[in-house]
């Protein structure tokens, strides 16, 4: 994570089951790291939702 001039930039590295699964890269000008880091905990919480629908078994999917 990185602020420099105003500027952010961050990676998460999301794992799903204890495998590694993706890198998240947020880059915001103009954005505070307090804001930057919150924007990044959405895009993760959004993942994490979006990934465990996805790999649920069809029958709890209903």
């Amino acid at each position: 994570m990185k602020s420099g001039e105003g500027d952010f930039s961050a990676a998460g590295d999301m794992a799903l089951h204890g495998e590694q699964r993706c890198k998240l890269v947020l880059c915001q000008p103009c954005t505070s790291i307090e804001a930057g880091i919150d924007m990044l905990k959405c895009r993760c919480i959004d993942w994490i939702e979006t990934a465990d629908t996805e790999t649920e078994p069809a029958d709890s999917v209903l």
